[in-house]
């Protein structure tokens, strides 16, 4: 789709299975894109093999999220640079996030867990941007906890918490947080419980 042409390695592998390429299907295909647009959530470590080159390497030391993917901020720094390098154009995370098992408390949803991801992979992202990567947009996943495709409401990604039975919306700690990084446009250490501005403009 971006390089106008099926990797070489992927004709070998699938054979005679492969799709029939008609005759100008790949300039169909093949258009001029202002950026190249991935979802990032979690990598792999992996190392030298005899066999097939590279092995996945196991690592039970990792932290996990609610669904059992590994926490690996670095893949944060390296998809970027991966990308850019293979196609040559601006990135944009259009997806990155948790699911984190959070309960709402007093009109209170502590999810500390949340705030460590996004500020250990924001820094990634941003190492990445001081490397020179053309990293050109960032997408949350996401605003509010809502029906996961694959899990139903049985997960929560969300930075707002939603009582699925009233509707009630309550705004994380994450959340609060977040919205400091948004206004400072740089990832904070501390963890507010009240957006930018606040106590100004009640007064």
């Amino acid at each position: 789709m971006v390089l106008g042409q099926y990797p070489a390695d992927g004709i070998e592998l699938f054979g005679p299975d492969m799709p029939e390429i008609k005759s100008a299907d790949l300039e169909t295909i093949c258009q001029p894109l202002d950026y190249f647009g991935t979802n990032v959530y979690w990598g792999s470590y992996v190392r030298a093999s005899e066999e097939s080159g590279f092995e996945i390497v196991e690592r039970e030391d990792l932290a996990r999220t609610d669904l059992g993917w590994p926490v690996t901020p670095e893949v944060m720094y390296w998809a970027p640079k991966f990308y850019t390098d293979r196609y040559r154009l601006p990135l944009v995370v259009t997806e990155n996030g948790m699911a984190n098992s959070d309960s709402e408390h007093q009109g209170v949803v502590a999810d500390e867990a949340r705030i460590e991801f996004h500020r250990q992979y924001l820094s990634e992202y941003g190492r990445a941007i001081e490397d020179g990567v053309p990293c050109i947009g960032y997408l949350l996943w996401s605003i509010m906890d809502n029906f996961e495709w694959a899990e139903g409401y049985a997960k929560r990604f969300g930075m707002i918490h939603v009582d699925y039975d009233t509707q009630q919306r309550t705004l994380k700690d994450s959340a609060y947080w977040y919205s400091h990084v948004i206004a400072a446009n740089e990832v904070c250490a501390d963890r507010p419980r009240e957006l930018p501005g606040s106590r100004a403009r009640a007064s």
